[in-house]
């Protein structure tokens, strides 16, 4: 079995392992993988980025996908905004949809990470096949990986980490955002703002995105 090095993990396996390496808790290398073996007082646990054996593969399934998500957390009494998820060839359906629930909606793909493919605020059925087809265009539809659509609503975002012996996390993510110096332009603000979050990386912070969805909110300003 070969040593961790940390610098080839994702950023949140590599916190993962800093913190298990402060407790004296033994890594290594599955053979030539980069499968993590973590051992301590005789309990051997199995880590793939972020993935543990001690989580079920139908759990992870349900967490990977938000649509999911939303229905466990819905017949758990916890309230979602409304949302359907489609094929790419339900678009008609998907207008009806949004039609019905009311605009503004969000489109995403029901798996993804780091905003990848979401489209807020959209505002009517132009804007909301455009966005349809964009994301269409991105994912491999599957039975797992369709597309989403949901009510949106204005408010302060937070995610929640909580274990089912009680303890739990709180952290609120701030919307992407730079201050502006009177100088630089916003994309020199952006990349300065980048090159501080990444050199080095020390928090969870992901660079800000520039595409065309930034491109259009920024036109609407």
């Amino acid at each position: 079995m070969s040593k961790i090095n940390t610098q080839q993990l994702q950023f949140n396996s590599r916190l993962l392992v800093q913190e298990m390496e402060k407790r004296d808790i033994a890594l290594s290398y599955l053979g030539s993988s980069q499968i993590i073996v973590a051992q301590h007082e005789g309990h051997i646990e199995y880590i793939d980025e972020t993935n543990i054996n001690m989580v079920p593969y139908v759990t992870k399934l349900l967490l990977d996908n938000k649509y999911y998500t939303k229905k466990v957390l819905e017949a758990n009494d916890i309230k979602v905004n409304q949302g359907e998820e489609f094929t790419s060839e339900q678009l008609s359906e998907c207008i009806e949809y949004a039609h019905k629930i009311g605009y503004p909606v969000v489109v995403k793909p029901t798996m993804g990470s780091n905003g990848i493919q979401v489209h807020m605020n959209i505002q009517n059925a132009q804007e909301l096949i455009d966005a349809f087809q964009e994301v269409a265009n991105h994912i491999c539809d599957t039975f797992f990986n369709k597309i989403l659509v949901e009510k949106q609503y204005e408010g302060e975002e937070y995610r929640v980490f909580a274990t089912k012996e009680g303890f739990h996390a709180v952290v609120h993510r701030e919307r992407a955002n730079i201050i502006g110096d009177g100088t630089h332009s916003i994309e020199e603000l952006i990349e300065m703002e980048n090159y501080r979050r990444m050199n080095p990386r020390t928090t969870c912070l992901c660079t800000i995105k520039k595409n065309e969805i930034m491109d259009k909110y920024l036109g609407d300003k």
